[in-house]
């Protein structure tokens, strides 16, 4: 049986349109022929994937934030720490804190704190794993500290210059069967980057590098490191021997509040209890920016350069790691010129 149905509007010739059921469009809606429809309909598709597609990248450059004077932007790695610009169609408003941009770095990872509460105020590919160099060595003077008096002396095992000769790395230049304090052949390690002196403290701490090690490893456990795996005492390159941005920031930020340490790694020039004169600090960063305290560089063909640089102006003390540069001391000045400049006191 047909049904009646009451039409609320009149059929207009002129405007020739009807219902078309293929597509849903509404009766009175304009009539496109079917190539076209199907054109739009697969521009508009295209169009949509390429936005997500956009949207859904390379997110291993992203940084990491919790304060708000970090960016959330992804960075683009090796070239410039700027953040690019939101495809999204919507954006939230973020208050600007600074007219200073992020400045670019040749480092592929960077972590920027506060001392003395640890905040977190900038942090790119931080969580990222590469090797240390001679950046291992703060955790072994962390170690050796917690569980040896400085004033202990030791003797010797080995001989610096023949370890320096045979692997071509730095060396404090201890003699096999010299006796020195622990508080000299951590100023030897640090200051000169001595491998000779991370040897000789590994092996009467620990009774055994290896022994050693696995200290290193747990207090890197103790302290909550996700991305750091330590495999010797001196950071000469290894498989699998890796730190984070993050993790060595953290292993710094301890050693500083550490008293004697932090005086270890602000000392320019330094006498041990030798006659072969003083030992003078290879960071070049302490003395040419304004207010350094330290800590320490690397490098090795694997690593690269690495730093972790800490410095004081205007009652504000801030840190920075970087690893895998090409231009550490610049990279640590820009970062730390940029947090002075951009950020607010969070300690």
């Amino acid at each position: 049986m047909a049904v009646a149905v009451s039409r609320r509007y009149s059929y207009t010739p002129r405007r020739n349109i009807r219902p078309n059921a293929r597509f849903g469009a509404p009766i009175g809606a304009p009539t496109l022929p079917r190539p076209l429809l199907l054109f739009f309909a697969l521009a508009a598709f295209l169009v949509a994937i390429g936005l997500v597609t956009r949207d859904s990248g390379d997110l291993s450059a992203v940084t990491s934030c919790s304060a708000p004077p970090c960016s959330e932007e992804p960075l683009v790695l090796g070239a410039s720490a700027t953040p690019r610009p939101s495809t999204t169609a919507v954006t939230q408003p973020r208050p600007v804190r600074s007219p200073y941009p992020i400045p670019e770095i040749t480092g592929l990872s960077a972590y920027i704190i506060e001392e003395p509460c640890g905040a977190k105020l900038f942090a790119f590919n931080e969580n990222t794993r590469y090797p240390p160099a001679s950046l291992t060595k703060l955790m072994t003077a962390l170690v050796a500290a917690k569980n040896a008096d400085l004033d202990t002396v030791i003797t010797s095992p080995l001989d610096g210059f023949t370890l320096s000769l045979e692997s071509d790395g730095t060396a404090m230049g201890v003699e096999l069967g010299e006796k020195l304090s622990l508080r000299d052949l951590i100023y030897g390690m640090l200051l000169r980057s001595g491998n000779d002196a991370a040897l000789i403290i590994a092996q009467y701490i620990g009774g055994s590098e290896e022994e050693f090690v696995r200290m290193m490893n747990a207090e890197a456990t103790e302290l909550g490191l996700k991305d750091t795996n330590f495999t010797n005492a001196h950071g000469l390159d290894n498989p699998r021997l890796f730190v984070s941005a993050h993790d060595i920031a953290i292993i710094a930020h301890e050693l500083l509040s550490d008293p004697e340490l932090a005086e270890i790694v602000r000392t320019a020039s330094y006498i041990p209890d030798w006659d072969k004169g003083p030992l003078e600090n290879i960071n070049l960063f302490l003395t040419n920016y304004p207010g350094a305290i330290g800590v320490k560089t690397g490098f090795t063909p694997t690593a690269n350069q690495t730093i972790v640089a800490a410095a004081t102006q205007e009652d504000r003390t801030l840190l920075v790691s970087v690893l895998h540069s090409i231009s550490d001391y610049d990279d640590a000045r820009a970062l730390l010129d940029w947090a002075f400049a951009s950020t607010e006191p969070t300690c």
